[in-house]
């Protein structure tokens, strides 16, 4: 593994984008002062997850435990977590797009945090995949207090899972309205 891991030092590249102007502040903290901290304390998934397709699911969690100093131990976890629990030894590049998308929420679980931040996250599941977010997203909303806000444009889907929705459009917030 530690062959891995150097092999992808040369590929792997964080992009973080920062302000031009105002403050951004999350958990309380200034981003700019504590950017990689804060960061550790927001999952995410982006439309399209983007992984290393010639490595294992195992290998492509790795890199992101590496980057986030999480222990590997917690790869079996989100991988059960997610309906993945028999895939760790699968190369990416083998799983369909519903099982990209299980992989990505995984990974967006790694670390715990606290917030999630979801931008389409049922694209590509089936039915059952769909049906099992939903109840994930619950439980981790439930359990751990975490805080999930999920961009899509299924609003029914939405509907089944959030307590508030909230319509942007054009970068600003038009309207925010509790789920009833």
């Amino acid at each position: 593994m530690e062959l891995v891991r150097q092999h992808l030092s040369k590929y792997l590249w964080v992009c973080m984008y920062y302000k031009t102007s105002g403050d951004i502040k999350i958990f309380d903290q200034q981003i700019d002062r504590n950017i990689r901290e804060v960061y550790r304390k927001i999952g995410y998934i982006v439309e399209t997850p983007v992984f290393y397709l010639d490595f294992t699911v195992k290998e492509n969690l790795i890199i992101y435990c590496d980057y986030l100093d999480c222990p590997y131990s917690k790869i079996l976890i989100v991988l059960d977590m997610v309906g993945l629990q028999n895939c760790a030894g699968m190369f990416v590049k083998e799983m369909s797009l519903g099982m990209k998308q299980r992989l990505a929420i995984g990974r967006a679980l790694l670390a715990d945090p606290k917030l999630l931040l979801l931008d389409e996250p049922i694209n590509g599941l089936d039915p059952q995949g769909i049906k099992d977010f939903r109840f994930l997203m619950r439980k981790i909303n439930g359990e751990s207090g975490v805080t999930i806000l999920i961009s899509s444009h299924i609003l029914d889907e939405v509907s089944k899972i959030a307590d508030t929705i909230g319509i942007i459009h054009e970068g600003r917030v038009l309207s925010q309205l509790p789920i009833d």
